[in-house]
């Protein structure tokens, strides 16, 4: 990767399935109470609004971001 260029968020190919599972995860996030997980999930957001001009991000960041606005602080 050259120098100075972001990381990608996913080795190539592995997008669909990255959102596949985000996808799947999304519902079951209502009963998670570790302020761990919930941190990543938070970082995970931050990262996807820098690429939301991606649809596949465009498509994900509401959900993702309206549930973790359900979760505890």
């Amino acid at each position: 990767m050259a120098p100075g260029r972001p990381r990608p968020l996913c080795p190539t190919g592995a997008p669909p399935v990255a959102r596949a599972v985000t996808r799947m995860a999304l519902p079951r996030l209502d009963q998670v109470r570790s302020p761990r997980s919930t941190a990543l999930l938070n970082t995970l957001a931050h990262e996807l609004r820098r690429r939301k001009r991606n649809q596949h991000v465009a498509d994900l960041l509401p959900d993702l971001e309206n549930v973790l606005a359900r979760q505890p602080a």
